[in-house]
């Protein structure tokens, strides 16, 4: 499939695409990068609800999350010192009940969960805010 670029002279190597609809930068008609409006994120708040918490393991409920966050905490708890493991399951009780992610935690004795989750949840911050600086700055 050919790349959407835009020609001058409005030939295109694939049908129009309207430009807002383009997240990234991308050629434009006069053959240099343009940069498209981007709208800020809206933060909705996530609703999370412990299910059961010991020393050593955690299981917690993440409402409205999809795989897309699930697969990235999960990879940040893993790198987590103090984690033995860490899972999710979006619908546990498959069909009948539970729909929300349910994220399963277990650590070694001295590191709490609670707090693994907190360290792992900042570190995917970090890993954010440093893309969108990069990012940013080669727009």
């Amino acid at each position: 499939m050919a790349p959407y670029v835009l020609r001058s002279g409005g030939a295109t190597t694939a049908p129009p695409v309207r430009s807002e609809t383009l997240p990234l930068p991308f050629v434009g008609p006069r053959g240099a990068y343009e940069t498209l409006k981007r709208e800020p994120p809206v933060s909705t708040g996530m609703e999370l609800r412990v299910i059961e918490k010991t020393d050593e393991e955690l299981r917690m409920e993440i409402a409205g999350e999809d795989h897309t966050f699930m697969n990235v905490l999960k990879g940040a708890l893993l790198e987590t010192e103090g984690v033995a493991a860490a899972t999710y399951d979006m619908n546990p009780e498959q069909s009948g009940g539970q729909t929300e992610p349910i994220l399963s935690v277990k650590t070694d004795g001295d590191t709490d969960p609670l707090d693994a989750v907190g360290d792992a949840s900042r570190r995917v911050q970090d890993l954010s805010d440093d893309f969108m600086a990069a990012f940013d700055a080669a727009a």
